[in-house]
């Protein structure tokens, strides 16, 4: 066949186990029809589960040491805090220069291939689009808002739409989509939901989930309750943590159980997955369904409580296993991969084989067609860098997570869970044998995956 489009789905902070296809209970019948007729990926990982290491993994196909030298989100800048001290935040947009990427760029690939790119919604990478090989793009101002939300089109003025800016962004991905193309394409579609603010969604999925129903994790403490300082950055992120406005300072006063904030995050996913199902029924519509590879994921997932932590960056399932699913060309139906383990790595090597473009050494991961098609097995491991929770090598049975300080690891094992037997990583694994083996796999690939200097 000739060379398909080509389109990566992705939102902000999803946990492999919330689409009902991964057993879970969030509403997702659109996700579920996706991996009914494709196929779903048991295991997939985030190599970097934070927001801007993981884009620049999928946006580069290297690791985040290798492709700007950072494992953490950067771009940080002091701002007063409600308290007089010092807080942080994002700049609006990217740096004039580019941060990294020295290598050709996964669109840049594409777009050298005859593809024509383009990039619509969430970006927060330490680049402009235009210069990571995109012809057009359409992206938010990073300040983590769904209303209110300013936007730049191809480097002009800001925008700001009415109404909710998911919305906004799916109408934008129709209409590109009902565009006449002379070319193939590459679309780097990213969803904001259910990253928060998970208090600025319409109505109608902050009142899906009743908090009296949805439960909690197994490893989340009995006695555990949601900080207030959590609880606003949950409902308003900026407009609480940065803005200090006072609808976001008092919600986060009144406190919400974890239970409150987990039925808003189920409703955040059900809002995900009817953007996919508009977007979906757009390709059937204009009848690009069967000729356009999709590929559906999350940048890290989201702690929850578990382990009586919030947010990502954390070595354990739920901040760093996303959901996988690929469907349409090239993809057989009805398969969930269980025999590998794939990551975020490996999106550019997977879509340029798609495109019958060989793989370039520069390149760190492993196409996954064949894992998609089942002819051959995916990946053994995966390895995982945080900033502070040390780096982890993931199989598709164990997880070893070494201590590092600054590049070096220290030679402590900070985490070794069978997760076979113990999904959840409430008791550490004791197989000194096994434990060996993978310390010396993991050491083997720091010895070879090189550290960019970091921009400053």
């Amino acid at each position: 066949m000739g060379q398909p489009n080509l389109m990566i789905v992705m939102c902000d902070e999803l946990r492999w186990c919330e689409p009902g296809c991964y057993g879970g209970q969030a509403k997702t019948p659109h996700l579920d029809a996706l991996a009914a007729r494709g196929v779903r990926c048991e295991t997939a990982v985030s190599n970097a589960p934070v927001c801007m290491p993981a884009r620049s993994v999928v946006l580069s196909g290297q690791h985040a040491r290798t492709c700007t030298g950072f494992t953490n989100n950067t771009a940080l800048r002091f701002a007063r805090d409600a308290d007089g001290s010092k807080g942080w935040c994002f700049d609006g947009y990217a740096p004039a220069e580019k941060c990294g990427f020295d290598d050709p760029t996964l669109a840049e690939l594409l777009r050298d291939a005859g593809y024509h790119t383009r990039a619509i919604g969430k970006w927060h990478v330490d680049a402009w689009p235009h210069d990571l090989g995109f012809d057009r793009y359409l992206i938010p101002r990073n300040h983590h808002a769904h209303s209110a939300q300013p936007f730049c089109e191809d480097g002009g003025p800001e925008l700001m739409p009415d109404g909710f800016s998911p919305d906004f962004e799916a109408d934008r991905v129709c209409s590109f989509l009902a565009e006449t193309h002379e070319k193939p394409w590459f679309l780097y579609y990213n969803l904001s939901p259910p990253h928060m603010p998970l208090a600025d969604m319409p109505e109608r999925y902050l009142t899906m989930f009743d908090a009296a129903s949805v439960g909690r994790r197994g490893n989340v403490p009995d006695d555990f309750v949601p900080e207030e300082r959590a609880v606003g950055a949950y409902l308003w992120d900026y407009r609480h943590y940065l803005q200090f406005m006072p609808h976001a300072v008092a919600d986060a006063k009144a406190g919400r159980s974890i239970e409150a904030l987990y039925a808003l995050y189920l409703g955040a996913t059900a809002w995900v997955d009817d953007l996919v199902g508009r977007v979906m029924q757009q390709l059937e519509t204009t009848g690009q369904l069967d000729d356009t590879l999709v590929i559906f994921t999350s940048d890290h997932g989201d702690m929850m409580g578990s382990h009586g932590l919030m947010g990502k960056a954390t070595l354990y399932e739920e901040s760093y296993r996303i959901p996988m699913i690929a469907a349409g060309a090239g993809v057989p139906g009805g398969r969930v991969a269980s025999d590998g383990v794939a990551s975020l790595l490996d999106l550019a090597p997977t879509l340029l084989d798609a495109a019958n473009q060989a793989s370039l050494d520069h390149l760190q991961g492993t196409s996954l067609l064949p894992m998609f098609a089942g002819t051959a097995p995916g990946p053994e491991a995966a390895v995982i860098e945080t900033s502070h929770d040390g780096t982890g090598l993931r199989t598709t049975s164990h997880l070893l997570a070494l201590d590092r300080q600054d590049q070096a690891f220290t030679g402590n094992v900070r985490r070794f869970h069978d997760l076979t037997a113990d999904p959840q990583q409430n008791q550490a694994f004791e197989d000194s044998g096994l434990r060996v083996d993978l310390q010396s796999r993991l050491a083997d690939w720091d010895a070879t995956t090189p550290w960019r200097a970091p921009h400053t």
